[in-house]
């Protein structure tokens, strides 16, 4: 028998063993050419197995590409809605959604209050500013929601409270009904800008510190008027002692108390405790009728508006106005871009700053159209412009990731229409303690933590005790 038939007797008795003994250089040539023949029949079987699967970097199908969803959900409506948000593609489910939205309704609930409280300085009605209010903050919620796909909420700023009252109203001497007549241009401005903002590299320019000042600047904002409805202070913030501001600790100490146990439902908890306390004590009943419990109406402030100025505007207050607008608009952007990073939501493989600003999704102008659009509709309505909500990213702490939460919290805006009277005693105190807790919230980017909660105090108490003393050495 010649060497090669043996070589080929070895072969076949091994079937095709890769390793094989080697004896002579034939052997060792034959050897090397067996091995060369069997890595490509399993590359040829790796391909095919790759094109069978679908893995295969060679092989990418034109159609359906991603995998078919399949909800968890039986009923019918349980399962258009899971696929319509993308709640099961998210990781979250509906309770998570449903508590993140309500939550997300409670830490802005202060609104409702100073609204009213605020703009009835300029002679407007309490009750139709309520009702514009909470209608222009439910449908602009939903809306952004259903469009955006993410927990978003949108509601009338307090900043623009103090740009409406002591710039327009004060400063220029003009009534509110020509300054709703400011709001709708703001809007139709902003609309503008719009479409040039979402589209520049504007949003890619913002640094980190810029970013993370206007956090801190934001959350001490809010922890600040939070502090003073809990200490019961008057707008000088010069201290006058009142012993119902134990109701506001109470309500920061449930709260806290809460988060420490793991409750999701904190703030529901605080705010049912402090009506309860309130209730039991009589706080806050001076301030409803019951027996006028009728119908909301919006008669004395919808449709109000006043185009007719006694004078023309002078330039400097004309470009004052639209740089203002224009600085909205900006702090919009930063708001979204805040609300981004303190969610740290991720979709598809793809950052919460990619799905937001991606050019394949275009999520970011449409989110400032439909905030544009709603500042229109709250100057017809009678109320101050809208604007993004920073405190949206209260629902995405407690796990919320899709528009579904958005649409809780704009229908809860909606149903407190027929609820002003109940909405009307809960106790300034109460709400300062979820606006002191909301600033602690907004601080998470600057790693500001829960048990961090009294030195937080610490600072913000100080800050306004020198602002109080510097205001009283100004007055004496």
């Amino acid at each position: 028998m010649s060497e090669s038939e043996n070589f080929s007797t070895k072969i076949e008795n091994s079937e095709f063993e890769e390793n094989l003994s080697v004896d002579t250089d034939q052997d060792l040539t034959l050897h090397l050419l067996h091995n060369n023949e069997i890595s490509n029949k399993k590359n040829q079987n790796k391909k095919y197995d790759s094109k069978k699967s679908n893995y295969s970097s060679e092989y990418k199908p034109r159609f359906h590409s991603k995998p078919i969803f399949v909800s968890p959900y039986d009923h019918k409506y349980l399962k258009f809605l899971d696929k319509f948000f993308s709640i099961s593609q998210r990781g979250t489910d509906f309770k998570t959604e449903i508590v993140g939205g309500f939550t997300m309704f409670l830490s802005t609930i202060y609104i409702l209050q100073k609204q009213p409280e605020y703009l009835s300085e300029t002679g407007m009605d309490k009750e139709s500013v309520f009702v514009a209010t909470a209608l222009v903050s439910g449908l602009a919620t939903i809306t952004v929601g259903l469009v955006s796909g993410l927990p978003l909420l949108i509601s009338t700023g307090m900043g623009e409270n103090l740009f409406f009252i002591n710039t327009i109203c004060n400063l220029l001497g003009y009534s509110w009904q020509t300054g709703l007549s400011f709001i709708f241009l703001h809007g139709l401005i902003s609309l503008i800008l719009s479409f040039f903002i979402s589209n520049s590299t504007l949003i890619y320019s913002i640094t980190t510190s810029f970013r993370i000042g206007i956090s801190i600047g934001i959350a001490l904002f809010i922890a600040k008027i939070g502090l003073r409805d809990l200490l019961s202070m008057p707008s000088n913030l010069t201290f006058t002692p009142n012993y119902n501001a134990l109701i506001g600790y109470l309500t920061l100490g449930v709260i806290v108390f809460a988060i420490i146990r793991g409750y999701k439902y904190f703030f529901v908890i605080a705010i049912i405790l402090s009506i309860i306390i309130s209730l039991s004590i009589g706080l806050g009943l001076h301030n409803i009728s019951w027996n006028k419990w009728n119908a909301p109406t919006l008669s004395k402030t919808a449709f109000k508006l006043n185009f007719k100025y006694r004078n023309a505007l002078p330039i400097y207050y004309i470009i004052i106005y639209v740089i203002d607008t224009f600085f909205d608009v900006i702090c919009s952007v930063l708001t979204l871009i805040q609300i981004t990073f303190l969610s740290k939501i991720h979709y598809d493989n793809d950052s919460f700053v990619g799905f937001v600003f991606g050019s394949r999704n275009n999520k970011f102008m449409r989110i400032l159209i439909i905030n544009s659009v709603f500042i229109m509709v709250a100057s017809f309505l009678g109320t101050s412009p809208t604007c993004i909500f920073i405190e949206s990213c209260v629902a995405s702490v407690l796990g919320a990731k899709t528009g579904l939460s958005s649409v809780v919290a704009g229908l809860s805006f909606l149903f407190a229409i027929f609820f002003y009277p109940i909405i009307s005693i809960i106790p300034r105190e109460s709400i300062g303690g979820l606006l002191v807790y909301t600033g602690v919230i907004l601080l998470q980017l600057v790693e500001f933590k829960v048990e961090k909660f009294f030195e937080f105090h610490i600072i913000t108490t100080s800050k306004i005790t020198e602002y109080a003393k510097l205001k009283n050495k100004n007055s004496n």
